[in-house]
């Protein structure tokens, strides 16, 4: 048999006694009401007690209903207070309840209805009360037991807001010993000790001395712990709430989760955005202003208008109204639905409080096509029945048992059943068993009034044995005496949608075990360069584990190549990526390791660069062999070289030694005809022996310092020199030389010298051909994207110099008309001692002299030519500063 309750019911107005009294009497058949109209009734009932609940008119002829509250609350605080009120004021009700009402019904036509569901409410909630009282401390001790041994870091606070217990989660998390914090005032701890773990410091500092300073609410938020030598990084989530009754009653408890794991996959959920951007149904978030932050394209196409209108548009109005209901439930992941109304259009939308009421999600639905059902039903059954078989998505009335009453054409085709053989099954017998349980769950809440409607991604078993995914909206409809009717079921086939996310969800396992098993070393930095990803590569290349340097900064980088690493790391971050790079890096045990580094911005589905991308590989033994190879190319180069001197001072000697020994003879014969022409001849060779000599050892002497140079300058003057000999072979000079050409650094006389040799050369090659010609020399500045690059470049380039894109150079073209260059030449053009003259007009030495100049400058020399139409010479030098 069921306990009465005690009811005291203030108010000297007896109509609305009355009223309150067949409300009462007609929901709680067990209640005994005490009707109180005076101060003096009211002082005697709250002497003698045992009452469950007052309700009080806020207008009362000797007082109001304030007065009434604090005189209850004063007396017996844990007995809850309901208030009837006229004014629906907000000022009024905030008062009320920070005085600590628990329920307000304004007295209108609208809201009298919520008038039993908000007593019983209150009265429930006081039940739940008084048996958590009862039970608190009986379980006491092993409440504290099971906290002691939590994961999740617990902190009690007294009235005074001191710290009173904290348990060994905590400790680990804050890196502090209870003994140190027992006893100490939280605010000072907060300030001294705490909020500098945090990265955003003041942000946690504000949040948490704002619930000291109102220790009425629930607080909820997350922080980030930075990382550091000695602690890694770690996510925590704060909640906590105030603490009522008990020995700590006007205290606080705050719990702290470890949500680090969370967070890191957080990282990878914005691939999840191509599931909202697919949403048949519109998607909405709103600020707590509310101000739309994000809509999907289905919400974009069904409400263009919204941004614009701001908070004057009727679904901004749902929402805002919505809001304030999400947070009087205390606004933490709370779900509510409304149906809102917009351009003739019905929509149902499910909003979800996220973050302590500073995000809100809404998703819904166009429910515009179940709205006429409903009201077409209420005034005409067979316009109802027409609009119900016409229908697009599967339609049903189902009976509270499961049983299908109605079902339209759509759902025989998604399901293959006909209308007789589904109307002989209930909607357990086709569904999948793993949906089963939560379905009737959503059932049985329905039935006993705790939700309105439901809706949820399900499976049946079509008639052929396959799954059908659906997404199943459902609404319960009432008798007139309130008992349950039917269900209307709205049934949408979503089997492509599931298909494509189980494709999706693939796709990404694909991903990471292809990242997995590479052999090439990858990972992933935030933008604070903390190490997100480390694979098994990575791990083998430089020693350390995933383990060890997830949620770290990277270890790898050496501490004299720290600025160069970070200076690479800003320009990804502005959205710019490399490609084989070469960079030194550290392995575990200390050795350094030459890598080739490449890399690329990684962003979110709104576009922002979130971390980067490195994909790193082992070129230390290349690069040894490629310095190997140089030095043998360089011996050989060498060997070469010395043997064309050889060559070419031995055949000058022979001569020498020849005529010496035939003046021996003729002195020794007295022969003396004859003696000048030898002695020329030995003179002539010693000087051909010199000569050799001296432009080797020239050209083995080092450049000397270098200068800025003006090419325009150089050119005037090689061709300046050249001009009574051009005349004298009646050579034409025509020069396309731009003024304004930037300097390149070099040695003045080296290139002017190296200019002179190709100029002098085409002037020969014309006037031994035909006598005559023209020489084309043309100067301009020229970007060359295509220039190879050295591994120093690419680092300088790195360290905020021009990429080779950008890269500037300075083009000189000397051009003749002449015979051009054989093509079996052509190879040997720039090798010491090739020359195609006789041993008398040339050494070989002049266009090897000229790569060797222009190459220690950093600069290039090619030759374009074909036989019958001339040559042309191409240098190419650095501009200065690049």
């Amino acid at each position: 048999m069921a306990t009465a309750r005690r009811i005291l019911l203030v108010d000297d107005d007896p109509s609305l006694t009355v009223l309150a009294n067949e409300f009462l009497q007609g929901a709680f058949p067990h209640l005994q009401i005490d009707q109180i109209s005076t101060a003096a009734g009211l002082a005697q009932a709250l002497d003698t007690g045992g009452f469950d609940l007052v309700i009080t008119d806020y207008r009362l002829g000797w007082s109001d209903g304030l007065e009434v509250l604090r005189r209850v609350k004063a007396r017996c605080p844990d007995c809850p207070v309901i208030m009837f009120t006229a004014t629906g004021s907000e000022e009024i009700a905030v008062e009320a309840m920070k005085a600590g009402l628990d329920d307000y019904v304004l007295k209108s036509p609208k809201h009298i209805g919520r008038f039993t569901a908000s007593v019983r409410h209150v009265l429930d909630q006081a039940e739940q009360r008084r048996i958590a009282q009862e039970t608190e401390g009986r379980y006491r001790s092993l409440v504290d037991d099971v906290l002691e041994s939590s994961a999740v870091g617990v902190l009690v606070l007294d009235a005074d807001f001191r710290v009173v217990w904290v348990n060994a989660a905590l400790e680990g998390f804050f890196g502090l010993r209870r003994e140190d914090l027992i006893g100490l005032d939280k605010r000072t701890l907060i300030g001294q000790r705490i909020k500098h773990l945090f990265e955003n410091p003041d942000r946690f500092s504000e949040k948490i001395l704002a619930t000291y300073d109102d220790n009425t609410y629930v607080e909820q938020f997350e922080c980030r712990v930075r990382p550091s030598a000695d602690r890694p990084e770690r996510w925590l989530e704060h909640w906590s709430q105030p603490i009522r009754s008990g020995l700590y009653a006007g205290g606080r408890v705050e719990h702290y989760y470890d949500i680090t794991a969370r967070k890191r996959a957080e990282n990878s959920l914005f691939r999840m955005a191509s599931f909202l951007q697919m949403n048949p149904g519109p998607i909405i978030e709103t600020d707590s202003t509310p101000a739309v932050a994000y809509m999907n394209p289905k919400a974009e196409q069904l409400f263009p208008d919204l941004s614009a209108l701001g908070p004057a548009h009727p679904l901004l109005k749902g929402i805002q109204e919505s809001m304030k209901r999400l947070l009087c439930r205390g606004g933490q992941d709370t779900l509510i639905v409304f149906d809102v109304t917009v351009a003739d259009r019905s929509y149902e939308l499910s909003g979800w409080c996220i973050g302590g009421g500073e995000h809100f999600w809404f998703s819904g639905n166009d429910i515009t096509a179940r709205k006429q059902a409903e009201e077409a039903l209420h005034f005409s059954t067979q316009q109802f029945r027409s609009a119900f078989e016409d229908a697009t998505i599967g339609m049903a009335l189902v009976a509270p048992d499961g049983r299908w009453l109605k079902v339209n054409r759509a759902l025989c085709e998604l399901t293959g059943y006909s209308a007789e053989e589904l109307l002989v099954k209930t909607f357990q017998d086709i569904t999948y068993p793993d949906d089963l349980e939560r379905d009737l769950e959503y059932v049985r809440q329905m039935l006993a009034g705790e939700r309105r409607t439901y809706q949820m991604e399900k499976r049946y078993y079509h008639k052929l044995g396959h799954v059908v995914w659906v997404l199943l909206s459902v609404s319960l409809v009432r008798s007139a005496d309130g008992q349950p009717s039917h269900f209307i079921s709205q049934i949408q086939n979503i089997t492509a949608r599931k298909q494509a996310e189980e494709a999706l969800r693939q796709a990404n396992e694909a991903l990471q075990a292809i990242v997995q098993s590479s052999p090439v070393a990858t990972t992933v930095l935030n933008r604070d360069g903390i190490v997100q990803m480390w694979n098994p590569a990575a791990e083998r290349l430089f020693g350390w584990s995933s383990d060890e340097v997830v949620g770290r900064p990277l270890p790898t980088v050496p501490d004299e190549k720290r600025e160069e690493h970070r200076a690479l790391r800003e320009r990804v971050l502005r959205n710019e990526a490399f490609r084989d790079v070469e960079a030194v890096r550290r392995k575990k045990d200390g050795s350094l390791v030459t890598i080739s580094l490449s890399t690329a911005p990684l962003s979110d589905a709104q576009g922002r660069i979130v971390g980067i991308l490195g994909l790193m590989a082992d070129v230390t033994l290349r690069k040894q062999m490629e310095w190997q190879a140089g030095r043998l190319e360089r011996m050989a180069a060498m060997g070469l070289l010395i043997g064309g001197v050889a060559h070419q001072i031995k055949n000058p000697l022979f001569v020498v030694t020849g005529h010496v020994q035939l003046l021996r003879d003729k002195l020794a014969h007295r022969e003396y005809d004859g003696l000048e022409r030898d002695l020329q001849k030995i003179e002539a060779a010693a000087q051909r022996a010199s000569a050799v000599v001296q432009r080797f050892l020239a050209l083995g002497k080092p450049l000397e310092q270098q200068q800025q140079c003006s090419i325009a300058a150089i050119l005037d003057e090689a061709l300046d020199f050249l001009a009574n000999e051009l005349v004298r072979n009646q050579i034409r000079v025509r020069t396309e030389i731009a003024r304004d050409l930037p300097a390149v650094r070099g040695n003045r006389p080296y290139l002017r010298e190296a200019f002179l040799n190709l100029a002098l050369n085409a002037m020969q090659a014309m006037a031994e051909a035909h006598g005559q010609g023209t020489l084309t020399v043309t100067a301009q500045i020229s970007a060359v994207g295509s220039q190879p690059l050295t591994s120093a470049e690419k680092l300088s380039a790195i360290s905020h110099q021009p990429s080779a894109s950008e890269k500037q150079w300075i083009e000189v073209r000397i051009t003749d008309d002449g015979p051009g260059i054989a093509p079996e030449h052509r190879p040997k053009l720039f090798e010491p001692f090739f020359s195609t003259k006789p041993p008398e007009q040339g050494t070989g030495l002049g266009l090897w002299m000229v790569r060797t100049v222009l190459m220690g400058l950093g600069g290039t020399v090619t030759c374009d030519t074909e036989v019958g139409k001339g040559a042309t010479f191409i240098v190419r030098l650095p501009v200065a500063g690049n």
